[in-house]
């Protein structure tokens, strides 16, 4: 029985691990887990968070999204020192770039274990808890980007900027804009995280019900 648990915690600790390596390369790799429009840049690191805390939500509950999350802002904070846009550039301050992604870490379990309750379809409980979980993780990160970008770039090119969008068809066209990046993240978390979550979490599901025989029960016992 100890052989067991110590067996199921080295596993979690693996799975944690290999989910840790990807958001850093994701993340410090330039072009890798974003690309620039515009200025901004957009992520989809995320999605890799919210189907690790999903897969560690069962045996280490929150904890699982908090350090994905954290990991994630962690890698966002140094990347922002080296890739050049002008938006990212802000992520150097950690209540922007930390600070968001572990709140968004902490909801991850508890949103997605609400929908699994009432979806009993778990793809489809999971595309909408995705969907969600985006559309939060954008509304914690941009408004904080929003506020700091005059403490990074001064009160003068924040003002220029702000004069761009003077007209109503100026601030329409912003919020069409913002909004329509944050809807393909929201999307592409959905559908493509919520599919990769189910297969993975089919494959472990089978993998701990499996029976563990003579051989490995009796392995290093002499």
């Amino acid at each position: 029985m100890e052989k067991t648990i110590n067996k199921k915690k080295i596993r979690e600790m693996t799975i944690l691990a290999m989910f840790i390596a990807i958001i850093a390369v994701l993340a410090l790799v330039p072009g890798m887990g974003f690309f620039v429009i515009g200025g901004i840049s957009i992520s989809y690191v995320h999605p890799v968070v919210m189907i690790g805390g999903v897969l560690l939500g069962k045996a280490l509950g929150r904890k699982a999204g908090i350090i994905l999350g954290t990991a994630m802002g962690v890698c966002s904070l140094i990347a922002s020192f080296y890739i050049i846009s002008h938006f990212n550039n802000v992520f150097n301050y950690p209540w922007v770039s930390v600070l968001p992604r572990f709140l968004f870490g902490l909801i991850i379990y508890d949103v997605t274990n609400f929908f699994c309750k009432i979806i009993k379809k778990r793809i489809l409980a999971y595309m909408v808890s995705f969907f969600l979980l985006s559309i939060i993780h954008s509304l914690l990160v941009l408004p904080l980007l929003f506020i700091s970008y005059p403490l990074y770039y001064g009160a003068t090119p924040f003002a220029e900027m702000m004069a761009m969008f003077s007209g109503e068809n100026q601030v329409m066209a912003g919020i069409l804009f913002i909004s329509g990046i944050v809807l393909v993240e929201a999307v592409f978390s959905g559908i493509v995280g919520s599919v990769v979550a189910d297969r993975l979490q089919h494959f472990l599901d089978r993998e701990e019900n499996e029976p563990i025989t003579k051989e490995e029960d009796n392995a290093g016992i002499d």
